[in-house]
């Protein structure tokens, strides 16, 4: 474990209640964005934990944690301005064990600027684009809406619970979620962490790739039906292969998703002002349904061919 705890860092002024411990899981820990910080409320403590298992380095710092209340950040993470103090106003006055906020992405290039709106867009990620813009008002919430970079979890919740799962990475956060009481899950719309996304259009494809290839994994471990809906970009890829075959049986669905397709293009490109974010979009838009929908389907046959080969 290696402990940032700078008492130039920390201001503690008129803040005696509701304390934080940050929870860092990183490769390097030169790579922190967060330890750049020059002051940070209501912090007691940041811990960034170096290793090659997220999941096992989270469970471990929270072991060591001495606050009361862990938030789940990763190594390219910045907070909003008082983010903490939203926080910790929520958590006084609500039956609270988890909240989490959105990661907004940093516009750093026309890349992130283009993805920061697609994935705030409906089409892309359904209820999920909760997790990268801030929509509504605080409210109970589910694994769909949350994201592990900015939640908070209260210590011994989180610890009766087991933490997450060892080797489950990424989706980790939503396989604990999963198996707690949908009553103490929380979504705080004004509580915001910026993030980048990538440099390159590829990395960000492949980035979306790998977290669908995890979903399926995720659709298997603590199975509920509701989980069932993660299949539709799966059996949209089913319904693209059959149209390869039988064009004329599938074409007024094909309409239909490219009327959609063009609409929610056509949106994206008149809240960004830009004309080629249009085309862009246009293309990514079914692109990322393409590569959700085969990745999931790979992380599902993995999964079960490991889980078969163990049983036998």
């Amino acid at each position: 474990i290696k402990m940032i705890f700078n008492h130039d860092l920390i201001d503690l002024i008129s803040y005696n209640l509701t304390m934080f411990t940050i929870i860092i899981a990183c490769k390097n820990i030169s790579n922190v964005v967060l330890k750049k910080n020059k002051k940070i409320h209501l912090v007691d403590e940041i811990i960034c934990m170096e290793g090659n298992d997220p999941s096992e380095q989270r469970n471990k710092a929270a072991r060591q944690a001495n606050s009361d209340w862990l938030l789940f950040l990763d190594d390219d993470c910045e907070l909003s301005k008082n983010i903490l103090a939203k926080y910790k106003e929520f958590i006084n006055n609500n039956r609270v064990n988890v909240v989490g906020g959105p990661a907004l992405i940093r516009s750093e290039n026309f890349n992130s600027y283009f993805f920061s709106y697609i994935f705030k867009s409906w089409f892309a990620f359904q209820s999920s684009r909760a997790r990268y813009s801030s929509l509504g008002c605080p409210r109970l919430s589910t694994e769909r809406e949350l994201i592990l970079c900015n939640m908070v979890i209260n210590k011994d919740f989180f610890l009766k619970n087991n933490g997450f799962k060892p080797g489950f990475y990424p989706n980790e956060e939503n396989e604990f979620l999963s198996r707690v009481d949908k009553n103490d899950v929380w979504y705080h719309p004004e509580a915001i962490v910026t993030r980048t996304i990538g440099k390159s259009y590829i990395k960000v494809i492949k980035k979306i790739y790998y977290y669908a290839f995890s979903r399926g994994k995720h659709v298997l471990v603590n199975f509920a039906p509701k989980k069932i809906i993660y299949l539709l970009p799966f059996l949209f890829v089913l319904l693209l292969i059959y149209g390869l075959i039988f064009p004329t049986d599938i074409a007024p669905v094909i309409i239909i998703y490219l009327t959609l397709d063009f609409l929610f293009s056509f949106s994206l490109a008149r809240a960004s002002a830009s004309i080629g974010c249009f085309f862009l979009a246009f293309l990514t838009f079914p692109l990322i349904h393409i590569a959700y929908g085969i990745a999931i389907f790979i992380g599902i046959v993995i999964y079960l061919s490991r889980k078969y080969h163990v049983i036998k």
